[in-house]
């Protein structure tokens, strides 16, 4: 079995975004104190969704994508 591990520095910094991301599901955005920036159409898997830039507290940067 594996071993269990904490995640510490930027990939811990990345982990906590990423979940404060999807558990608010970018309802109120100015509450969670997230900066949204629409980067515009992307392709991906056939697809043309818009792509957003969702920038956290801790400059933690990620894109996100809506078909």
């Amino acid at each position: 079995m594996g071993e269990l591990t904490t995640l510490v520095g930027s990939d811990g910094m990345q982990l906590e975004a990423a979940a404060q991301d999807y558990n608010s599901r970018l309802v109120n955005p100015k509450k969670e104190k997230i900066v949204l920036a629409f980067v515009g159409n992307a392709h991906v898997r056939g697809k043309d969704p818009f792509e957003l830039e969702l920038t956290s507290t801790n400059d933690t940067k990620r894109q996100v994508f809506f078909d």
